[in-house]
């Protein structure tokens, strides 16, 4: 890719009153999702309350330096961020709960090797047990830190307090939005080389959140006939698909790292490398069916990630 990207130069339309008002219900939506995480820190809520915080960081991240020094909103973002952290460690052990009992019934193991399975059935046993008892921990210090943000007060855009610049927000949007779209393009093709490239398909399923949740910030183009979606909703769509099939195939990569760490680190495991090799197997179908996706998208002259990007206006 030359020094000068394609996305250097792009204009994203931007209607500041209705920007503003999302970001405000972006703020809101987090205090309103703590209180349901706060009474039930079951899956769905652990979900809900990432969700929210990361468009709420979103939002921030585009709003410009006057804005996001602020002391309300500042700290509210900053114990958000906290929040966020240990509960995706939580979602994280969540996901390797399910996957390692998945990996403990014999319907996801060849018949011929059922019976190697069953003598690692002890371990993974011990291994989701301990699992649970660290999950368990790190949702105790997680609510603790939910119960401090909600104590907060909640920072409001609309405060007499805030001024906002339109030329200073649409220059900081655009200027965010770029970085994203020139990360995500350098990436992508470091992705598509490799299987192993992990801290690329990482960084890129990250990219593809804040992008589409920046996106998600734009205004509607109300004049699309029929059902035809708007050039901005097709790209939130397309972000939508690239990031699930980069997050399942982290969910792999995320299982096969703690156990290969138990493997290495504690001898009562080591009968669990063949559940190492069922995961990576799965993952890597994942990964061609992504591949062949990527490639079917890229063929596509009109309609490909980047030059979608690159047609907001």
């Amino acid at each position: 890719m030359s020094k000068s990207s394609s996305f250097d130069n792009i204009l994203y339309p931007i209607d500041s009153k209705e920007y503003l008002n999302k970001s405000e219900r972006n703020i809101q939506r987090v205090n309103n999702k703590l209180d349901d995480y706060l009474k039930a820190p079951n899956e769905e809520h652990i979900h809900d309350i990432r969700t929210s915080i990361r468009r709420l960081r979103a939002s921030y991240q585009s709003l410009p330096k006057s804005i996001r020094n602020k002391k309300k909103i500042k700290k509210f973002v900053a114990k958000s961020k906290e929040l966020f952290s240990i509960n995706s460690k939580v979602r994280d052990y969540d996901i390797i709960f399910e996957m390692l009992s998945e990996y403990m019934s014999s319907e996801k193991t060849p018949k011929h090797e059922q019976q190697q399975l069953s003598q690692s059935s002890r371990a993974i046993s011990n291994l989701l047990k301990s699992l649970e008892t660290v999950r368990n921990r790190e949702l105790t210090e997680s609510k603790t830190l939910a119960v401090e943000l909600r104590k907060l007060s909640v920072p409001k855009l609309g405060d007499n307090n805030i001024n906002i610049s339109e030329k200073k927000l649409k220059k900081r949007f655009n200027n965010v939005v770029g970085k994203l779209a020139n990360t995500i393009e350098k990436n992508y093709p470091v992705v598509l080389s490799s299987s192993k490239r992990l801290i690329e398909l990482h960084e890129m399923r990250k990219d593809c959140k804040k992008l589409r949740y920046l996106l998600e910030l734009l205004p509607i183009d109300t004049n699309v006939k029929n059902q035809d979606k708007d050039k901005v909703s097709q790209l939130i769509d397309e972000l939508e698909k690239v990031q699930d099939m980069l997050g399942t195939i982290h969910d792999y990569d995320t299982t096969i790292a703690y156990i290969k760490k138990h493997v290495e680190n504690h001898s009562k495991y080591r009968s669990l490398d063949n559940i190492v090799k069922y995961v990576h197997e799965d993952r890597q179908k994942k990964f061609e069916q992504f591949i062949e996706y990527c490639r079917v998208d890229l063929s596509n002259s009109k309609d490909n990630l980047f030059v979608n990007i690159m047609n907001i206006n």
